[in-house]
């Protein structure tokens, strides 16, 4: 049925703007509603996929992280509101657990896409090595003792002492990386045996993954690892949001070889931008 997913959807889209209505981050009006709208992206993309492709996995893998992205800010902004105590706390350990099952999901999605199958049995141990690295990378983090990194202010309250558990995490977490750039390796596969409508959604969903890493690469080089500026923010979140509407528009295939237009007139755009700045 649609409309439970709908209306679930809906109310974690509104939640997540009360939130951040509540708990405004940065100093940029333009930061709140983009916040908002990158979870509701992936929650509208992934609903539509849902209902038009019932049998394609993509779309509750986007909408599952929707929920996740919504669940983070929602959570996020609470444990800003109310501080290093009380129930912020275990929100807070909530919080941090989500960064492995999002990366474990990103993995599948190149896995899956775009017709919601492996590409053959031998991503099988791709898949596996996700499964198994980001289920002991979840459970790690759920333990490990000390402050979390996102709020080095609240201590894990069910840190379970232990030298040995703190060396070994970083190499699960590690493999789960791993596993995501093996699964986004699986799409030159696709690309070298598939047809034209094929390579066509894989340039789709290329392009949104190139724009990320650019953004990502253009943001720790110009700012650095942890310092934060509005401007980058906005670029960041835009880029992430960009990708589900991408593989929306690859899967529902809606003006889906209008692609090389898109990345030709973006590429003349950046250089005349680039010209002008100089």
């Amino acid at each position: 049925p649609k409309w439970p997913l709908r209306i679930l959807g809906t109310a974690m889209v509104v939640a997540c703007e009360v939130a951040i209505v509540a708990n405004p981050i940065g100093s940029s009006v333009m930061l709140s509603p983009i916040l908002v709208a990158v979870p509701a992206a992936y929650l509208v993309v992934g609903t539509l996929i849902v209902e038009r492709r019932p049998g394609n996995r993509i779309g509750p893998i986007l909408y599952l992280m929707g929920l996740l992205i919504a669940g983070y800010q929602i959570a996020d902004a609470i444990v800003k509101q109310l501080g290093p105590s009380g129930p912020a706390v275990y929100l807070a350990w909530a919080v941090t657990l989500l960064d492995a099952p999002v990366f474990a999901l990103l993995a599948f999605l190149f896995l899956l896409f775009p017709d919601g199958r492996l590409p053959s049995p031998r991503w099988r141990w791709v898949a596996l090595l996700v499964v198994v690295s980001g289920a002991i990378s979840t459970v790690g983090t759920a333990i490990i003792p000390g402050s979390f990194a996102y709020y080095p202010n609240i201590e894990n309250p069910f840190g379970i002492a232990g030298q040995s558990l703190s060396e070994v995490m970083p190499t699960f977490y590690m493999l789960t990386i791993v596993g995501v750039t093996l699964a986004a390796l699986s799409l030159v596969g696709r690309w070298r045996v598939g047809g034209p409508t094929e390579r066509a959604q894989l340039k789709w969903v290329a392009t949104a993954a190139a724009l990320i890493a650019i953004v990502m690469v253009a943001y720790l080089s110009l700012f650095g690892p942890g310092n934060y500026n509005d401007i980058a923010d906005i670029a960041t979140w835009l880029a992430f949001g960009f990708f589900p509407i991408a593989i929306g528009i690859a899967i529902l295939r809606y003006r889906l070889f209008e692609i090389d237009r898109l990345v030709s007139r973006t590429i003349a755009y950046v250089l005349t931008t680039a010209a002008l700045v100089a």
